[in-house]
């Protein structure tokens, strides 16, 4: 194989690997406070008496911000799949096509 093939397929499996963290980050992230704030709305957990809750921005966060996180981290790691098992397939396709070239 060609330097600039491989140095190309490096790049390619960092710059997967950066979005399946950040893909990560945003499932764990968003998970994690649609989850603690479903608990906090159904009085699963209660909040110290001190601070309160504000229930109008909870519900909004819950149902449509945090939620939102979730969703595009999902849809991410969808995308990163679908990119990762194309460009898996180019590699090995490629790898068979140069593998009789003499070096």
């Amino acid at each position: 194989m060609r330097r600039d093939t491989l140095s190309e397929a490096g790049r390619s499996a960092r710059v997967l690997l950066a979005g399946s963290a950040v893909a990560g980050a945003l499932l764990v992230y968003g998970g994690v406070n649609v989850l603690l704030e479903a608990l906090v709305l159904s009085a699963a957990i209660h909040p110290p008496p001190a601070g309160g809750v504000d229930r109008t921005a909870l519900h909004w966060h819950a149902g449509i911000w945090d939620l939102w996180l979730l969703v595009w981290g999902s849809c991410w790691r969808w995308l990163l799949l679908a990119i990762g098992a194309g460009w898996q397939r180019d590699f090995r396709v490629m790898g068979q096509l140069t593998s009789g070239i003499q070096r």
